[in-house]
C-alpha cells in the first residue's frame, strides 16, 4: 500500500489529468492524484512506467510537487501546453529537473534554452548547479565566470560537496590572478627617479577601482575582462609629462593580465571525464 505523504490525511484529484480510462496513477509529494495513461507516459519518457512495468493498481509515489507534475504531463499528452517562459525561476527550474529525472526531452530542450538565455544571470549560481549535475557543459562554462563573486560557503550549498570541489579548483585560478595584481610598493619602477603627477594619478585611479570591485565582492569577475578593469587608469595620459617608463609599466601589466585570462581553463575541463 501507498503511504500518503507526511502531514496528509486525504488525497486530492488533478481536475486536469483524471482520465476515467487512465492505468496508472501518480501522486505528488503535496497529495495530488495524476491518473494518466501509460502509453503516453512510455512515447514521451525514457523513465517513467510503461506497459512492461506493474503497479498493481496502487500510486506511484513521486517527489515533485502537483504544480510541478501538472506541467510536465502537460507535454505527453497532445494539447496545448502551458507556455514555460511565464513561469519564474523557482518554478522553471524545478520543472527542467523533473523533465531531466524522468527524460521527458521536449520539456528538457526548452528548459535548457530559458535557464541559459534568461536566468543564467540573475541565477548564476543554480543554472551552474544545474548544469554539472545533468552534463550541460556548454552551460558550464559561460555561467561559471558568474559564480565568482559568490561566497564559497553558498557555493558548497547550492552545489553539492562534488562540484564545489570542481567550482573551488576553477575559481583558484582567478584567485591566483587577483594575487598577481600590483600593489603601491610593487612598483618596479626603481630605476624611474622622478614621477610626475599623472603618474600617482594613475595609481590612485587603479587602487580605486580594485577597492571598489573588493567591496561590491566581484573583483575576480571584474579581472575576465582586462581591457574593461584597467580602461580607468590607461585613461589618463602620461604621454605629455616625460614618463614612458609609466607607460610601458601599465601597458605590460594590461598585456600580462590578458595573457592570465586566456590560460584560464574552462570549468568543464577541471570536470571528471
Amino acid at each position: 500500500m501507498t503511504t500518503k505523504p507526511e502531514g496528509l490525511s486525504v488525497y486530492r484529484q488533478s481536475e486536469r489529468f483524471a482520465a476515467g480510462n487512465g492505468d496508472v496513477e501518480l501522486l505528488s509529494s503535496d497529495g495530488v492524484v495524476f491518473k494518466v495513461h501509460r502509453a503516453n507516459l512510455a512515447s514521451h519518457s525514457a523513465v517513467f512506467p510503461g506497459q512492461e512495468m506493474a503497479t498493481n493498481g496502487e500510486l506511484v509515489p513521486l517527489t515533485e510537487s502537483s504544480e510541478v507534475l501538472g506541467i510536465i504531463l502537460q507535454y505527453v499528452y497532445p494539447s496545448p501546453p502551458c507556455q514555460l517562459d511565464a513561469l519564474s525561476f523557482g518554478i522553471l527550474i524545478q520543472v527542467a529537473e523533473a523533465a531531466e529525472k524522468y527524460q521527458i526531452f521536449a520539456v528538457m530542450e526548452i528548459c535548457r534554452v530559458l535557464l541559459e538565455i534568461r536566468d543564467y544571470q540573475e541565477h548564476p549560481l543554480e543554472v551552474l548547479a544545474y548544469a554539472c549535475r545533468h552534463g550541460h557543459t556548454l552551460m558550464c562554462d559561460r555561467v561559471a565566470p558568474l559564480t565568482l563573486a559568490v561566497e564559497p560557503r553558498e557555493a558548497l550549498r547550492v552545489l553539492g560537496p562534488v562540484h564545489f570541489a570542481h567550482w573551488m579548483l576553477y575559481r583558484e585560478q582567478w584567485v591566483a590572478i587577483r594575487l598577481s595584481l600590483p600593489t603601491y610598493m610593487d612598483h618596479e619602477l626603481e630605476y624611474i627617479k622622478k614621477h610626475w603627477g599623472p603618474c600617482d594619478q594613475r595609481w590612485e585611479q587603479y587602487q580605486k577601482i580594485c577597492k571598489e570591485a573588493a567591496l561590491r565582492g566581484d573583483i575576480l569577475r571584474c579581472l575576465r575582462e582586462p581591457d574593461v578593469f584597467l580602461a580607468g587608469v590607461v585613461a589618463i595620459d602620461l604621454t605629455d609629462h616625460g614618463c614612458p617608463g609609466c607607460t610601458e609599466y601599465w601597458d605590460e601589466r594590461r598585456a600580462r593580465l590578458r595573457r592570465q585570462v586566456t590560460q584560464v581553463r574552462a570549468f568543464s575541463a577541471i570536470l571528471p571525464v
